[in-house]
């Protein structure tokens, strides 16, 4: 049982002070209840305070600088590639500029530009901003001063074209590429199988070329039109050039000089032989045009043409032809 003095020191310790002796019991309890209503007021303003709290901090409009309206990081999503460039472009380039067509080969990407000789020099005063989705790759050729570009991997112009390797983040699969400059899609051709020289003779550098892909259309054994993907290379030095050409429609054109068939890359090729030039003054130079399908499909034409003195043999030509192996992947 709690005796008088134990429950008056309870007392005391409720109303927070001690007692005195002259106040007697009765004034003990009554600081005791007073203690528990200061209490109990104490806390229900606590209350009520954190209660205005909340309110406030739903009604403070979202743009208040101390409000954090950003949702909660969560895993990346796909965006996907724009319509137009986001950078203002920064070179005047010639109606007759475009990206004509890529070829891939993994992660890495040759561009085929369509250039006006002389305009500019697009392999350095230009390289492309890359923009990566899951379903789309968008290249768009901007000025070298804008930052968001990369460098080219390798680039080359010539008189016909000019090219660029750009390295993706990943290799490009089944995704499609667009010109983020016009919107459209761009032919992609899978560089792996194609065929390329291994060594070129004098006057051409191997590395001194430009490539062009085209997609045109061609009528198939049934006389239906189809669309056709081809790609070529091609080397200029002096008055002489070399032009390797994959799937490329041929032409309606037959031979108007001197035909023969012979053995090429375990084969049979049918070559044109006939002057570079015609014309009143006479006919100059040589030109060979090789033309032969390969056993996975590909046709595949090479045309030499020279006038300067002395020109390549036919079988010069022919051994640049058995030297040429896929590009691989």
């Amino acid at each position: 049982m709690t005796t008088e003095t134990e429950l008056r020191e309870l007392l005391t310790v409720q109303a927070d002070g001690s007692t005195r002796g002259s106040g007697g019991w009765d004034d003990v309890v009554r600081r005791g209840h007073h203690r528990q209503r200061v209490r109990r007021v104490q806390r229900l303003a606590v209350f009520a305070l954190l209660a205005s709290v909340a309110v406030l901090a739903i009604a403070l409009p979202s743009h208040d600088s101390n409000v954090d309206t950003t949702p909660p990081a969560g895993e990346p999503t796909d965006t996907t590639i724009d319509d137009g460039p986001t950078t203002p472009s920064s070179i005047e380039l010639p109606d007759i500029f475009r990206i004509s067509a890529v070829r891939a080969q993994g992660a890495f990407l040759t561009v085929a530009m369509l250039w006006e000789r002389g305009a500019f020099d697009p392999c350095t005063e230009l390289h492309p901003r890359v923009v990566e989705s899951s379903e789309q790759v968008g290249i768009e050729l901007v000025n070298t001063s804008v930052e968001r570009g990369q460098a080219w991997s390798g680039c080359g112009v010539g008189d016909g074209g000019a090219w660029g390797t750009l390295e993706l983040e990943d290799p490009l699969g089944s995704r499609t590429v667009a010109d983020l400059t016009t919107g459209y899609e761009v032919t992609v051709i899978d560089g792996a199988p194609l065929l390329f020289p291994t060594e070129l003779p004098a006057p051409f550098v191997l590395e001194q070329r430009y490539e062009a892909g085209h997609r045109q259309s061609a009528r198939d054994e049934q006389g239906d039109l189809t669309a056709v993907t081809s790609w070529a290379f091609s080397w200029r030095a002096g008055m002489s050039e070399l032009r390797v050409s994959i799937d490329e429609t041929p032409s309606a054109d037959g031979c108007d000089g001197e035909s023969q068939s012979v053995s090429v890359r375990g084969t049979t090729a049918s070559v044109c032989r006939g002057p570079a030039v015609t014309g009143a003054g006479g006919d100059d130079g040589v030109t060979y045009d090789v033309g032969w399908e390969e056993e996975g499909g590909s046709v595949i034409r090479v045309i030499y043409q020279s006038i300067a003195e002395p020109p390549l043999s036919l079988d010069e030509v022919l051994a640049i032809i058995e030297g040429m192996e896929p590009l691989g992947g």
